[in-house]
């Protein structure tokens, strides 16, 4: 099957549709974590909008790295869906979509912390086979052999014009602005007790609330998004 090539196509509209699918993906990797730890546990543990844990007593239970690598599979499995995106038959909308999940699941996120000996792919073979180095190891390399092929496709899949730059864009811009977003303005949000008590899922209500905006705005900016990326 020959190759469709496209052009990343900016505006506002599109680029604030993308940035949405971003922040959604993030959140749903969360979501996959803790809701992971509450079937092992029994319980609802701590969270905010990047970090969380499992409930009280459950560090212990033989199960609970299931909650650790939910996240990063739940990531994988989106970028991997959408490489069937780019080689199904379809409109050009749908190859388009296949690229912005593809980049929307800040995947260089995961190289870049697994590089750096952190990441929920370090960590869970670190407490796996009680070594760091180890641990490292297995975490960088599954990393990479879960990482290179989808971005392969998806740059594969862009026009030859400033193809590298526009690559580089598309992996390092979304992680900074997420950074600015979950990082810079809603955990400060939490950490001056704004809508921090609990509600759903185990989370503050605050999380609640991004939750639902996300869904609702995911939902209503997904044609938008998917006009990102036009055929050259």
């Amino acid at each position: 099957m020959p190759i469709d090539r496209f052009r990343v196509r900016p505006s506002a509209g599109t680029l604030f549709a993308f940035f949405v699918v971003v922040l959604a993906l993030a959140e749903a990797h969360e979501c996959a974590h803790i809701l992971t730890a509450r079937i092992v546990c029994g319980g609802w543990g701590v969270r905010d909008f990047s970090v969380w844990s499992t409930a009280e007593g459950c560090s212990d239970h033989p199960f609970v790295l299931l909650a650790t690598f939910a996240g990063p599979l739940f990531t994988y499995a989106v970028m991997w869906a959408s490489i069937w995106m780019l080689r199904r038959e379809g409109p050009d909308s749908q190859r388009s979509i296949g690229i912005v999940l593809i980049f929307g699941a800040l995947p260089f996120a995961r190289v870049f912390t697994a590089i750096t000996g952190h990441g929920d792919e370090v960590s869970g073979f670190t407490e796996l086979t009680g070594n760091h180095w180890t641990g490292w190891m297995i975490g960088l390399a599954s990393v990479f052999l879960l990482s290179v092929y989808p971005l392969a496709c998806a740059y594969r899949n862009l026009a030859p014009e400033r193809r590298p730059l526009v690559f580089c864009a598309l992996l390092i811009m979304p992680i900074l602005l997420h950074g600015l977003v979950i990082h810079g303005a809603m955990n400060s949000l939490l950490r001056n007790k704004v809508w921090s008590a609990n509600g759903w899922l185990g989370s503050p209500w605050l999380v609640n609330v991004w939750q639902i905006l996300l869904l609702v705005s995911s939902l209503a900016l997904w044609r938008k998004a998917s006009e990102l990326f036009q055929p050259v």
